[in-house]
């Protein structure tokens, strides 16, 4: 069972963060980070893409504490959740020791370490879970920020597919696959 208890984290000059699995009392506020994260330029869909209906968005995070190696954490500003970060296993034993991982961070939080707390956080996570060795993600390349934020914490690029994302007409932009090794045995990126 993935339930993670609350982490209170203290910043200077800013709020504390509270750090937690995401549970329902927190489905309104989830709804509104994902409608905005699908505004921003680092998402696959559209705000009218998205499928947030209660019921969904309710089993979505009752899975993510009934699965072993799924966690979705939320972080909490002034009893308001403002960003979210989830991570999945794989569904097939060859790749199950692998989690995917996703985040969303709203809006007005964007740029104050929310993201970087989410991370650290299930990064934390994922090591002491038994059985995962590797968080994967595909980041968009020209997401400067994340891109950052993801190099900072150790994750290295694996792969890029070409023209992957297409914002508008004849805006293309490359999906870029990361990996960060968590894992006890010898990584595969040292020595690159």
């Amino acid at each position: 069972m993935a339930l993670v208890a609350a982490r209170v984290i203290e910043r200077d000059g800013h709020p504390p963060v509270i750090v937690r699995s995401a549970l329902e009392r927190d489905l309104a506020d989830l709804r509104q980070v994902a409608r905005e994260a699908a505004t921003g330029a680092g998402s696959v869909s559209n705000p009218d893409e998205l499928e947030l209906a209660e019921d969904r968005l309710s089993a979505w995070i009752l899975q993510h504490i009934r699965e072993a190696r799924w966690v979705a954490l939320v972080a909490e500003v002034a009893g308001r959740v403002v960003g979210v970060a989830h991570l999945e296993n794989g569904p097939r034993q060859r790749i199950a020791h692998r989690g995917t991982l996703g985040m969303a961070v709203a809006a007005e939080a964007r740029g104050k370490g929310i993201g970087r707390i989410l991370l650290e956080a299930t990064i934390a996570w994922a090591r002491q879970t038994d059985g995962l060795d590797k968080v994967a993600l595909a980041v968009f390349a020209d997401n400067a920020p994340a891109l950052a934020l993801y190099q900072s914490v150790g994750f290295v690029e694996e792969g890029r597919r070409l023209r992957e994302i297409k914002h508008a007409e004849g805006e293309w932009v490359d999906d870029l696959m990361m990996g960060l090794w968590v894992g006890e045995s010898p990584s595969p990126y040292e020595g690159r």
